[in-house]
Parts: structure tokens; sequence; C-alpha cells
């Protein structure tokens, strides 16, 4: 058998390793949560770091929501042993594409803000514009990417051989 990738992308069970960079999307597209958490942690200056990162509560409502597909899409990950174990390889069919639908709904979301502002310049805005572009071109183009879910939907030849 033909390894596609260096035999280090590869766990024990000859499955293909997440790569850094897709989790590093996820909590791209997390951030509200992850402002959400560092918010609750410090509790008596939370309100104020929700504020300066989030001056309308719509956005950071707006930020949660989104941040739901990329969260079932790290459980999902996160818990691909026992998904396997199970025999159920239909959930890794989402990842990908609710990876993308929240980068594009992110795109057009701060897209609609710089239009609210008349463009104006902000560094905030226009790092999670180049953010958004950047990663949906990641997970359109990355060949690990695809050779990764295309794997994960395969049942396990160790378990077949059982």
């Amino acid at each position: 058998m033909k390894l596609l990738f260096p035999l280090e992308c590869y766990d024990e069970q000859g499955r293909l390793i997440p790569p850094k960079a897709l989790i590093i999307c996820h909590l791209f597209l997390l951030r509200a949560f992850l402002v959400l958490v560092i918010a609750l942690a410090t509790r008596q200056s939370g309100n104020d770091i929700l504020k300066l990162l989030y001056p309308l509560k719509s956005d950071f409502y707006l930020g949660l929501m989104l941040g739901i597909p990329p969260l079932l899409s790290l459980v999902i990950i996160s818990y691909r042993q026992k998904l396997w174990k199970n025999n159920l390889y239909w959930p890794f069919n989402c990842c990908k594409p609710l990876l993308i639908i929240s980068l594009i709904a992110d795109l057009f979301i701060h897209l609609q803000q710089a239009l609210g502002v008349q463009w104006a310049f902000s560094w905030l805005l226009a790092l999670v514009l180049v953010g958004d572009l950047l990663w949906v071109l990641y997970l359109l183009n990355s060949r690990y990417l695809k050779g990764l879910f295309a794997d994960w939907r395969l049942p396990n030849p160790q378990s077949q051989s059982e």
C-alpha cells in the first residue's frame, strides 16, 4: 500500500491525523466563545472586555451563533475514535461544509459591517476579512484535508480484519 502523505501524518491505526491548521481554523471561528470564556474567567472586568471587543450586543450574539457549526465540527473531530468504533462515518461528511458555510457567513457579516461604517478602515475588520478569505481558500484547496476527510469516511481496515 502506497502512502499518500508522510508517515508522521498517520496515527497508530493508519488514519490521517488532523492538522494543527484545522484546529486553528476552528478557534478562529470560535473567537466569540473564546472571548466569552475569558470574560467569564475574569469576573469583575469581564463585562468591560465584552464591551471593548463587542460594542453591540447583537454582534456578540451573532458571533456565538456563527460559532455553533464549527463547535459541532470540532466535537465530531474530537470524538472521531468513538465514532469509528461505533461504525459511524457519515458525521465526517458534515465537518468541511460546516466550516465553509460558517466562514462564508462570517465573511458576509463582516462585509456588512464594513459597509455600515462606509468602508472606513479598521485593523480588526481587515484582519478578520483576510482571515476569512484565507481559511476558505485553505479549506477548499488543501490536498491534505481532502485526503483526511476521505480517509475518515472509510471503515477502518483493522476493525474489518478482526
